[in-house]
């Protein structure tokens, strides 16, 4: 991919050359790596990244590819690799986290319960991925200087080594700066390959095209944009160049030049189905050879989750059927799919779960240097304006103009799909579009055609280099100067911010700041173990199975930001009058409790109080995650509510309170007293809402499931399940829910989804009578009397009242030949009010007539 080509790409003459320039972009290179490495050296885990190094060596090692197949084989295969050679324990095998592919449960125990050294671990992972981001600059140096020259590349690559995005996320072990560097390769790989057909171009396509779907599934949008060059070339009439040993020509036609263009492509596919099948060993199944049943995560089986994904599931239901593409990568395809539609979402005081327009144009606003805004926004208008003046006065485009077609296209693909996209939780999902602007910034070079224009460039260059290089070692909360300092978490969360960076850091300022007597409280968003780093500090919601009122004491209160606008924690998002009348009615109900005994609300664990006060009506509102609470007594439960509340609350006035510092801008510390208690818990909520922002998902809920039910009235199963998991996706903790989707996938013939939803059912609500009768029958109905009287059993305890299910026991029992049984489940029944068919009523008379009088 040289300056020199068929597609119009020269290189500027009369620039520097030789050994000062190749100085200049090595030195530049080396200052992008030591920037980015060195500034997570005392960063602690991020989010994703455990995810990745756990996945990676179980995909090397193990031969298994079901742990996060969503976020590319290739860059979680990259970090593992220092991991395989510093005799590290892997987590057991014989657990269920394993079976289930609990990526982020095993990448937590992989860091931090195998007595491995984490830090160790994290170092030389972020040494191997930081390669990606500082290839990505010499990529955006070599393909601006195809374009624009030696001086345009150059200022491309100041960009590039100093974007405060590459620099933040390039060295992490994650997959974003690998996707974003293959997708800029597989772009310019097209653009190349659609003007010179060559055994380079097609290498470069095989390679980079083909290497790109397994970098990250978001290469999917190499697609439409062949598409979109194929349009623009056969539109501005462009040759193209074959050149293939013997076979030279150059074909002219509009037609015969784009059948021939789409005939290249056959070998960019051939490498994108060799390296897809390379990466998961050329095996179909996911799981590794010989480790007997195993799932995927949380949709657990490819069919399942293609039900979720929509056109991308039947896509991947295709793929499937006809094996053209291993398991493994198919579900990462249709989880992508399934996952993006809706999530949890925060921008300047606002809250979602579908995403807004205008979420990553405020992204790029503020989040990266306004020199780079300026530059970025000058090579599009560049490249506008050369499109413009070519059509106006039709004249075919200049060499320099038409290659910047290519980058250009790329942000016309991308961008439509950021601003239409329900995934609104990072900048860095802007990567992929960051190439294309840095490679058109050079052409503000080509433009610079007086000494106070250069001057301007170098000025705004230093200004740019310089914001980024002072922000270290905080570079991932960087945020320009629309945003006041401090006040970054006002704006914008999760990765943007917050990503679990800092936990070390905290570790270090209490060192230094916190008094030894001082009560410590961290409240931690991220994939570390604030338990294990901060043994001192006490963790916001006491354990569920703690059973104990959590006694908040004047002290030091270290909140993630992400944890402080409640985005992911239950109940999110802000304060609301059904928050506020729960929280006291299970405060009223820990001071009782307390008082019964004379205890401490502390000491109050033991008391078995009656929280009938709460009702099974009080969890619900507040989101608990009541399923992982199993065989927890009543007593529990409300001290759990009165827990997660009693923080929910604290965090709603915290909101509303300066911090009195913060790590990294990304844990804020807030200094309370007891007075600054007594207000936040016990005083007039800092903020009330009538509703809370998720009035609108209850309300598609109720929509998705009233339309299911006239569907399962009337036989139609197919129809409402889907209905039904659209529900279970917004809201993943109704019984109700699942326990309707059972009955439609029983209704539908899909025995083995009917059960495992009426397990989950169940597990949300062990107690639920109505459940344990509806799995009940679906066992008698299939044949398994026994597991079916035993969940009538379990119904009739959990409701002595329950009398279909006293008649159905009764009928089971009289069939098995259990008269005597048979006929006190069915007088049961008739106590209770119910109406016995007539033929039955004999069979009760002549038991009452034996007895006599």
């Amino acid at each position: 991919m040289d300056g020199r080509t068929a597609s119009g790409m020269s290189r500027a003459s009369g620039e520097p050359r030789g050994i000062w320039v190749a100085a200049a972009v090595i030195a530049l290179l080396v200052a992008h790596y030591a920037l980015a490495y060195t500034a997570t050296l005392g960063a602690s885990t991020t989010f994703d990244e455990p995810l990745h190094m756990v996945a990676g060596v179980a995909y090397w090692t193990l031969d298994d590819y079901r742990l996060q197949p969503e976020n590319g084989n290739l860059p979680q295969r990259w970090c593992a690799i220092p991991l395989l050679f510093m005799n590290l324990k892997f987590p057991s095998l014989d657990q269920n986290v394993w079976r289930e592919s609990e990526a982020i449960l095993l990448g937590r125990q992989y860091l931090y319960t195998c007595g491995n050294d984490p830090q160790a671990m994290l170092a030389a992972s972020r040494a191997m991925a930081t390669v990606w981001s500082t290839a990505l600059c010499l990529v955006v140096y070599l393909w601006s200087r195809s374009i624009f020259g030696t001086a345009g590349g150059l200022v491309s690559l100041v960009l590039a080594a100093f974007w405060p995005a590459l620099v933040a996320h390039g060295p992490l072990a994650t997959s974003d700066a690998c996707g974003a560097l293959f997708f800029a390769l597989g772009a310019w790989s097209l653009w190349e390959v659609f003007h010179r057909i060559t055994p380079g171009t097609l290498a470069a396509a095989f390679f980079t095209i083909g290497i790109a779907p397994i970098a990250k599934h978001s290469s999917v949008m190499l697609a439409p944009l062949a598409l979109l060059y194929l349009v623009v070339i056969a539109a501005l009439g462009r040759p193209l160049v074959v050149n293939l040993g013997p076979w030279k020509t150059v074909v002219r036609g509009r037609w015969p030049r784009t059948a021939l263009a789409l005939v290249s492509l056959v070998v960019p596919l051939v490498g994108a189905v060799f390296f897809i099948w390379a990466s998961c060993g050329f095996r179909y199944d996911a799981a590794g050879p010989g480790c007997g049943p195993l799932e995927f995560r949380r949709y657990k089986t490819l069919e399942s989750c293609n039900e979720h994904a929509g056109g991308i599931g039947r896509l991947c239901e295709a793929l499937a059927v006809w094996r053209l593409l291993p398991e493994g990568w198919i579900y990462g395809l249709s989880y992508v799919g399934a996952t993006v539609r809706m999530r949890n979402a925060f921008a300047i005081g606002h809250y979602t779960i579908d995403g807004w327009w205008w979420y990553f144009p405020l992204c790029f606003a503020i989040k990266n240097t306004l020199p780079s805004l300026i530059f970025s926004l000058w090579g599009i208008g560049i490249a506008c304006g050369d499109l413009f003046r070519s059509f106006r006065q039709r004249m075919p485009l200049g060499p320099a103009a038409y290659a910047s077609l290519a980058p250009l296209g790329m942000l016309v693909v991308l961008w439509p799909t950021f601003l239409t996209s329900h995934l609104n939780i990072g900048e860095r999902h802007l990567l992929p579009s960051y190439p294309a602007l840095m490679v058109l910034a050079g052409g503000v070079a080509a433009a610079a055609s007086s000494a106070w224009v250069w001057r301007a460039v170098v000025i705004l260059l230093a200004l740019h280099t310089a914001d980024v290089a002072t922000r270290w070692p905080s570079s991932l909360a960087y945020f320009n100067q629309v945003v006041p300092r401090g006040r970054e978490y006002q704006w914008l969360v999760d990765s943007n911010l917050d990503w679990g960076q800092d936990l070390l850091r905290l570790r270090t300022w209490l060192e230094k700041n916190a008094s030894g007597r001082q009560h410590v409280y961290i409240d931690f968003f991220g994939s570390g173990l604030p338990e294990q780093t901060l043994p001192q500090a006490e963790v916001l919601v006491l354990a569920p199975a703690t059973g104990t009122p959590q006694n908040l004491q004047p002290g030091l209160y270290c909140v993630s930001a992400t944890s402080l606008q409640a985005v992911y924690e239950r109940p999110a998002a802000w304060w609301c009058n059904r928050y506020e009348q729960t929280y006291q009615r299970a405060r009223e109900y820990v001071r009782q409790s307390a008082a019964l005994r004379g205890q401490s609300a502390p000491a109050a664990a033991a008391t078995e109080g009656d929280p009938g006060v709460l009702g099974p009506d009080t969890m619900q509102p507040v989101d608990l995650a009541l399923a992982g609470l199993g065989g927890a007594t009543p007593h529990d439960l409300a001290v759990y509510a009165f827990n997660v509340l009693q923080s929910a609350r604290l965090r709603a006035y915290l909101r509303h309170r300066p911090p009195d510092g913060s790590v990294g801008g990304s844990i804020l510390i807030f200094s309370l007293s007891e007075a600054d208690l007594r207000a936040a818990l016990d005083g007039p909520p800092a903020e009330l809402r009538p509703e809370g922002w998720d009035s609108d998902r209850t309300a598609a809920i109720t929509t998705f499931v009233r339309r299911a039910n006239a569907l399962n009235d009337n036989g139609r199963h197919a129809e409402a399940i889907p209905l039904l998991m659209k529900a279970c996706e917004i809201y993943d903790l109704s019984a109700d829910v699942y326990g309707l989707l059972a009955l439609a996938q029983a209704g539908n013939g899909e025995d083995a989804e009917a059960l495992k939803s009426f397990r989950r059912a169940i597990r949300l609500e062990p107690k639920s009578a109505n459940h344990l009768y509806n799995r009940g029958l679906f066992h008698i109905q299939r044949g398994r009397i026994e597991a079916g009287m035993d969940d009538f059993d379990a119904a009739i305890v959990a409701n002595p009242a329950f009398r279909q299910a006293y008649f159905n026991r009764g009928v089971v029992r009289l069939r098995a030949g259990k008269t005597a049984e048979a006929i006190a489940d069915l007088k049961r029944f008739r106590d209770l009010g119910g109406e016995l068919p007539a033929a039955l009523n004999p069979l009760l008379e002549n038991a009452g007539s034996e007895r006599g009088p």
